[in-house]
């Protein structure tokens, strides 16, 4: 599987610098990612969601997995092109302190005959519970630490 990661800071106001990022960029590789994600199931994606702590950088990488079970590479494409500005979208409204957030999402069959509406209310509904969880998680952690 061929995927990338997006990179979008939100310490910008506009969204101009939305760019793509390589693996070998990102701090973390996108397989450690998965492992300590969070992981929500639609009927649409599978989202993995991991929140991690960070003093200087306060960022938002995205990223798209996709197989050929998808459809075409016509299909495929466009559901990573919308898929790819939901997260646009959503990065303007996200402000976690001190947090750099991972998002990936693997896309399945029935994306490509799903509307964005559905897309849309299927995404924030996704990541509301994944991050409420993330940070639940991070909290019972440190009550356990100390």
């Amino acid at each position: 599987m061929k995927f990338r990661i997006a990179k979008i800071h939100t310490s910008t106001p506009s969204l101009e610098s939305f760019r793509f990022a390589s693996v070998r960029d990102s701090e973390y590789s996108v397989k450690s990612v998965l492992q300590s994600a969070k992981r929500f199931v639609t009927s649409n994606f599978i989202m993995f969601v991991d929140i991690r702590s960070s003093t200087t950088n306060n960022k938002y990488y995205f990223g798209t997995v996709t197989s050929r079970r998808v459809g075409g590479a016509i299909t495929r494409n466009y559901a990573k092109r919308l898929v790819r500005e939901i997260a646009r979208k959503h990065a303007k409204f996200q402000k976690l302190v001190d947090k750099t957030i991972y998002v990936i999402l693997i896309l399945r069959k029935e994306i490509a005959v799903s509307d964005i509406t559905t897309l849309y209310h299927d995404y924030f509904r996704t990541f509301d519970v994944l991050v409420r969880r993330c940070i639940k998680d991070t909290m019972c952690n440190d009550c356990i630490k100390k």
